[in-house]
């Protein structure tokens, strides 16, 4: 909502509906546009700390055990969680929504496997 409203709305005040569909219809294309562009150029400045890029959390892959084919065991610094590559859920409070958390993050950097919770990276 935030985004919605600061970044593409601008703060402005619609006060009917035709102009509010107009106002999104409008400003959002223009702001994915723009989002499009500086992924395409390798601006990468505006999405560093975007939430799907996958962080580790600094996880050693020592840490993390492979119990199946897509199903680990990652030892946290207090607890230890389970991880589904296959349905892209943790244990943790955060991936049990499906939400990317750094556990499934660590599994995908330390074992290559494909995720669709992160956007793909490439070994530099």
């Amino acid at each position: 909502m935030r985004v919605l409203k600061d970044k593409i709305l601008q703060r402005t005040k619609a006060f009917n509906l035709p102009q509010l569909f107009d106002l999104l219809t409008s400003r959002l294309e223009t702001y994915y546009e723009g989002c499009i562009v500086d992924v395409a150029l390798g601006r990468w400045e505006l999405f560093q700390r975007a939430k799907f890029l996958p962080q580790d959390g600094n996880i050693a892959a020592s840490r993390i055990q492979q119990i199946e084919d897509k199903k680990f065991v990652v030892k946290g610094s207090t607890q230890t969680y389970d991880g589904d590559m296959d349905f892209e859920l943790c244990s943790c409070p955060a991936g049990q929504t499906g939400a990317p958390c750094k556990h499934q993050a660590a599994v995908m950097i330390h074992y290559s496997c494909l995720s669709h919770s992160f956007l793909p990276i490439t070994q530099r």
